[in-house]
């Protein structure tokens, strides 16, 4: 059964965690950058284990380096980055290191990449967070994706999912929605922050159904998940490979993949449209992107190099312990995906009108 908590006493003490207005936290190189405390056991276990380190030889070399500029430390977009991190490196024949620019749902790390000299030596690693939804929700985000970015190349797609506390009587969507029915603003759901892609999975949900669930964002997935283990939250959308040990585990029980099909990682958990919530998917993905004016033959170097790592059998390997789906770097296929994204949420963002979370 649902026990019906008072969640609204407890979003003052959670909101104290650093949200989206607090300083960005930036990592230069990795060997000399502590893990934040918020990351969880899983996503720590990926850094440690799966994500090689860029080590640099002299300041020379450091100052002609590729940053790639990614959310923060354990967000998708870092592990994206760290995957194909040292087979770009070596395709250039050039040192290249991940910058870290947390908070505002990715367009900290947008604005300083359109803000960014064209020269080839800063590259954003981001998704439809801050090149879809971030714009479409802001008036002014600081950047326009249409005309301040270089497309360069598809990366990834990531599996997504929802979870629900272990303690939690709900087993799919349809019990989910029932409870939240039974209990109107009192099952909580946790997020990356208002307008991402964790919020949105959820907050449709509740829209498509009618019910009122309670939003409360964190600064990352990870902490929000951390949260939900800790039966603090109800429940929480974010990528599937974080949510897998747990549930193995049964600290969380994952209730639907938000895919337009079942994930192949894990093919008993149904999709969402398989249990009613039919018109509506989210699969997250990952591109590469860089400043207007970037060079034609810079930028042929580059997704020459991004290529060349997605044939690379160690960038695969890490790539599937990641939970991650390569994708084929190329230019059309980014831009397919953001065309299709924006066609599909700002219908979507009509409905829900989380401009008023922002």
């Amino acid at each position: 059964m649902f026990e019906a908590v008072d969640h609204r006493d407890k979003l003052v003490a959670l909101q104290n965690f650093p949200m989206a207005k607090a300083k960005p936290l930036v990592v230069v190189t990795e060997s000399h950058t502590p893990r934040r405390s918020f990351l969880s056991a899983a996503s720590l276990f990926a850094a440690a284990t799966l994500l090689p380190r860029t080590v640099f030889g002299t300041d020379a070399s450091r100052a002609r380096a590729i940053r790639l500029i990614a959310l923060e430390a354990g967000a998708q977009s870092d592990t994206v980055a760290r995957i194909y991190l040292p087979a770009v490196a070596q395709a250039l024949g050039q040192d290249v290191l991940v910058e870290n620019h947390g908070g505002a749902t990715g367009r900290i790390a947008a604005r300083l990449v359109a803000h960014a000299a064209p020269n080839g030596l800063t590259i954003g690693i981001g998704g439809a967070n801050n090149l879809v939804l971030a714009p479409l929700l802001e008036r002014d985000a600081g950047y326009d994706p249409a005309t301040d970015f270089v497309y360069l190349c598809a990366l990834a797609r990531i599996p997504f999912a929802v979870a629900v506390r272990s303690a939690l009587d709900v087993h799919d969507v349809p019990q989910l929605v029932a409870a939240a029915r039974r209990h109107p603003g009192a099952v909580s759901f946790g997020t990356a922050g208002a307008g991402g892609s964790s919020h949105l999975a959820v907050a449709a949900i509740a829209q498509h159904f009618g019910v009122d669930m309670l939003h409360v964002p964190f600064r990352s997935s990870a902490l929000a998940t951390q949260e939900m283990v800790g039966g603090r939250i109800d429940v929480v959308a974010t990528d599937l490979a974080r949510l897998l040990p747990l549930a193995r585990t049964d600290k969380v029980r994952i209730i639907g993949v938000t895919g337009a099909r079942r994930s192949s990682a894990a093919p008993s958990i149904p999709t969402l449209a398989e249990q009613g919530f039919t018109g509506f998917h989210i699969d997250p993905w990952y591109g590469a992107y860089g400043p207007r004016h970037l060079d034609p033959a810079l930028v042929r170097r580059l997704v020459n190099a991004f290529t060349s790592a997605y044939n690379d059998a160690d960038v695969r390997r890490r790539a599937e312990g990641a939970g991650l789906e390569l994708l084929a770097p190329s230019h059309e296929t980014l831009k397919a995906l953001v065309t299709d994204d924006l066609r599909r949420y700002s219908a979507l963002l009509a409905r829900l009108d989380l401009r008023k979370s922002q």
